[in-house]
């Protein structure tokens, strides 16, 4: 019998935006699809747009030019302009 160990690994990266806190806010929430690489999804379609449900409880989904859906993360807490957590 083989036993592997394991060790927590966490990733962290920081962007400097040059910009104020509501306006980086709102980019990166509500116009999701003006930074995000439109190539990186898992929809067998191309990438329409990229919803982001502005709410806790809310979801993050991509949307294909035929109308595909693919939930891919779900809105944890949602604090303008200070707090976004998503899954």
């Amino acid at each position: 019998m083989t036993t592997q160990q394991s060790t927590a690994t966490s990733v962290r990266e920081a962007i400097l935006v040059e910009a104020p806190i509501e306006r980086a806010f709102k980019v990166f929430t509500e116009d999701m699809g003006s930074w995000w690489p439109p190539d990186h999804h898992i929809l067998e379609a191309e990438l329409a747009e990229m919803v982001f449900e502005l709410r806790a409880g809310g979801h993050i989904y991509d949307v294909g030019v035929d109308g595909s859906e693919c939930r891919w993360a779900r809105v944890l807490a949602y604090e303008p302009p200070n707090r976004i957590v998503f899954s």
